[in-house]
């Protein structure tokens, strides 16, 4: 352990704090009106009494809430900032879940959060203060320093030394956390909780362990009640003031939190140990699954809001008004669900059943008009073909480069019995009816980056039929790049072989794409934690098969559905290849009434490897299978070798997509999904966690589970997987941007008549000419100037090239609050509608655009 000479003064540096969850074992309105409004009351009162307190609270919602419902309670907080008595710590708009948010959604909790303290206080927020948030992403640092937060404050790591059968307690409790980018953040692990009381022993004890580790006499201690609010009380600071008149004891004081970190800064800080990887909570994995339908709802918004404002910035730079106050509104409703407890699935049953009533419902309308709003700006400013026998189809890309999708188009929409769908060229294309009568299916070919291309479906005469490569028989499926073949017993996929790589893909004796359902019961049901916590025991695996038919022949796609049953549980799974596709997609419906199970989908393949590969946000991090007890393999991301740790990692969470490599990394498979955040990779294979059916609180918590279909506000779920072999790593083939993909689909305007504008057919608002970087962002700042955020994915340094609509003045990379405090560095070049950029390693650049008038 590393250990810091330092004198042998001992001190104790004590800061008031009330953790209060924002929902939890109670409501959002008892938060308001009761946690929150109390705790702060009394803690002004406090204040009044014993002007040496001092006392710290996070989370910018609290502060909205209670200024909007109790403004003298506001003013009078107002007060004790100014007079040092009460420090805002966090930044952030609440103490979110660090795991399973996308880098924009993790940027926005401190874009709204710290412009809030800034405007309404004064005050620059440089601590992080996430105490109980259940572990934290490696591409973290980089957003917390380019929000200009330097300092990074957590409890919940000590919480695996509890609760594991053999301890491996995190190392540090100070040390120096770098990002994937290498950002660092200066941060603290506090040896004691969140919310403790005054008690000289376990004081002395928290001393002891960080002398032990750390070399280090210098204490913070956060005490008071917490959870449910209430904070410091009197008999807590009066013990302080006995204690630092006690002789014996270590020197005590109240003071702020920012302090003891500059403090630490400033006197060790250039001797702390560096710790190069994500902060892995060796607990509470369950929650990167439970609660199915509000972790779906967060991918679909985020995806939802990110196009939104692209698409209204395009409409504003041709002319159309910015919904600025109606985004701002969306993201501070979704900032709050991603609070922890909430978006982790931990909450009583009312808090999602009240996010079904206000929030959800205010998101998904807002969203679906204002990005209507937008399109129908942007489609009148486009030059369509004006004729009774065509329907335009202004297909809509929302990434950054130029790609292909699949389009589904109702035919209700379409005013003609017998048509032909031609592309931007007037070239005919192939297309299909679904298997329910009730969509016309088609592929869009190089659609723009941030553009569009126009297609025409014309009224015909005549009767078409189309050949591709795809090939559909009663049990298998194929095209050129793949043959998919199905077990006709157990429903699963017998081989998966890649015909243009010449590999199999599955293991042969176990085939793929099976469905394992395990006990997940808490020893002492119906005590434990079972929505936080995984108590894997017997697995069986579905097989049951009620039927299996060919649902579609092609020639667009071919689909094998496969029916199964387990128990009173019913799964509806199709097997979907497209006829130029590399990727094998899945469709499952699940009609879920199973408690304490545990659905995953498992893929034994055919190599094996002792790591796997996973999207975080804003990067990417390799881990060792769990169920290896050494390795002589060393990790890229980050440069490590195995450690017993690595044996605690079961369930791992990610975001898009996940993949598998050989040793010498000539072929991987990949497996991308549309909803889910849980993964684990042992000797029997990859799997994906897809449903469980957990007792929500506690034993004395009213009888309640999540995720049961029965629930009318849940019902049947629906998830997208798929599986997708290639030669190479995932570098080779961009997996990045192929997540990304799956996740945005192709967006469609259906014009039944021309458009009266002069753009042409087929355009890109913003083309990378040059590079491997992603758009993450495109949006207004507060002047109205354009943002740009881009994402150096792939690990290298890139020069980047820019096309833009706009014609450009002036442009230089900024912070992530645009406010040009803590990044302000110049373009490469800025000129007319180009923009060169310079790129790091897994670097996110924040770029402000200034326009000619």
């Amino acid at each position: 352990m590393i250990k810091i000479l330092m004198c042998s003064r001992e001190r104790i540096r004590v800061t008031g704090h009330a953790h209060i969850d924002l929902t939890w074992l109670w409501t959002k309105d008892e938060t308001v009106h009761l946690v929150a409004k109390g705790t702060f009351n009394y803690a002004t009162w406090l204040m009044d009494k014993y002007p040496e307190l001092v006392f710290a609270q996070s989370t910018a919602q609290l502060y909205e809430w209670i200024k909007k419902f109790y403004p003298r309670l506001y003013e009078k907080i107002k007060e004790k900032i100014k007079a040092g008595n009460w420090e805002i710590v966090g930044g952030s708009w609440s103490e979110h879940n660090a795991n399973l948010l996308c880098g924009e959604t993790l940027i926005r909790q401190y874009y709204y959060g710290k412009k809030f303290f800034e405007r309404e206080f004064g005050v620059n927020v440089e601590l992080a203060w996430l105490p109980d948030c259940f572990g934290f992403n490696w591409g973290m640092p980089q957003v917390l320093r380019k929000v200009g937060i330097k300092y990074f404050l957590t409890s919940k790591l000590n919480w695996q030394i509890e609760r594991m059968k053999k301890p491996i307690p995190f190392p540090y409790h100070l040390f120096k956390w770098e990002g994937i980018d290498g950002s660092i953040v200066l941060s603290y692990l506090t040896p004691g909780s969140y919310c403790q009381n005054i008690d000289p022993k376990y004081l002395r004890k928290q001393l002891d362990v960080l002398e032990e580790k750390h070399g280090i006499s210098y204490l913070l201690v956060l005490f008071g009640h917490g959870d449910h609010g209430g904070g410091p009380n009197r008999d807590m600071i009066e013990r302080v003031k006995k204690l630092n008149k006690q002789g014996g004891f270590p020197e005590i004081e109240f003071g702020k939190a920012i302090d003891y970190f500059k403090e630490i800064e400033r006197e060790y800080g250039d001797k702390l140990p560096v710790f190069r990887d994500e902060l892995y909570l060796k607990t509470h994995r369950g929650t990167f699954t439970t609660e199915a339908r509000i972790k779906k709802f967060l991918r679909k918004t985020e995806v939802g809001l990110i196009n939104l404002e692209k698409l209204s910035t395009i409409a504003y730079l041709l002319g159309a008004d910015y919904p600025q106050a109606q985004i701002d509104e969306m993201w501070k409703k979704l900032l709050f669900i991603t609070t922890h407890d909430t978006i982790d699935g931990t909450s009583c049953e009312q808090v999602y059943n009240d996010l079904y009533v206000d929030e959800i419902p205010y998101i998904r309308n807002s969203l679906r008009d204002l990005t209507e709003k937008a399109l129908d700006y942007i489609v009148s400013r486009i030059s369509l073909e004006k004729d009774d026998n065509i329907v335009n189809v202004v297909v809509f890309n929302t990434l950054s480069w130029e790609r292909d999708g699949i389009l589904s188009i109702s035919l209700k929409d379409i005013p003609f019995r017998k048509f032909e769908v031609r592309d931007p060229e007037n070239n005919e294309i192939p297309y299909q009816i679904d298997e329910s009568g009730e969509k016309l299916m088609f592929i869009a070919k190089n659609v723009p980056g941030l553009g569009y291309s126009v297609y025409k479906i014309i009224e015909s005469d005549k009767d078409h039929e189309f050949n591709t490569s795809l090939k559909v028989g009663e049990w298998f499926l194929e095209n050129d790049h793949l043959r998919v073949e199905i077990d006709p017993l157990k429903g699963t996929i017998r081989r998966l072989y890649d015909k243009v790589n010449d590999r199999e893909v599955f293991d042969g004796s176990k085939g793929g794409n099976i469905l394992e359902i395990y006990e997940d019961i808490p020893p002492n049901a119906p005590s434990g934690e079972p929505a936080w916590n995984i108590y894997l025991g017997q697995k069986h695996v579905i097989s049951n098969v009620k039927s299996i038919e060919v649902l579609e022949k092609g020639p667009i796609r071919g689909v094998i559905r496969v029916e199964l049953q387990y128990n009173d549980s019913r799964i509806t799974e199709d097997i979907i290849l497209y006829h130029d596709s590399e990727k094998v997609d899945v469709r499952l419906r699940v009609y879920w009434l199973e408690k304490y199970k545990f659905l995953k989908v498992s893929f034994p393949l055919s190599f094996k490897n002792d790591y796997a590969t996973y999207e975080i946000p804003f990067g990417i991090i390799q881990r060792y299978r769990h169920d290896l007890k050494n390795s002589k393999m060393e990790l890229e991301y980050p440069k490590r070798r195995w450690e017993e740790a690595d044996t605690a990692k079961f369930e791992v969470p990610a975001l898009r997509w996940a993949e598998v490599e050989t040793p010498s990394k000539d072929y991987g498979v990949a497996f991308l999904n549309d909803s889910k955040y849980g993964f684990s990779y042992e000797k029997g294979g990859f799997k994906i966690s897809l449903l469980r059916g957990p007792r929500r609180g506690y034993r004395k918590t009213p009888d309640s589970w999540a995720d049961l279909s029965s629930d009318p506000l849940v019902g049947e779920h629906e998830i997208w997987y798929s599986i997708y072999p290639h030669k190479g790593t995932w570098k080779d083939v961009k997996m990045v941007h192929r997540g990304y993909e799956y996740n945005t689909p192709l967006i469609t305007k259906i014009v039944n008549k021309g458009g009266e504008g002069e753009s042409p057919s087929t355009y890109s608002f913003i083309e990378i000419k040059e590079g491997d970087v992603i758009v993450t962002a495109f949006k207004l700042d507060d002047e109205k100037n354009p943002i740009l955020r881009i994402f150096e994915a792939y690990g290298k340094r890139q020069e980047v090239i820019v096309k833009t609509s706009v014609k450009i003045r002036d442009a230089w990379k900024t912070d992530m609050l645009e406010e040009d405090k803590y990044v302000n560095e110049k373009l490469m070049l800025a000129r007319d509608n180009e923009l060169k950029v310079r790129m790091h390693p897994f670097e996110v650049a924040t770029i402000k655009i200034l326009q000619k008038s």
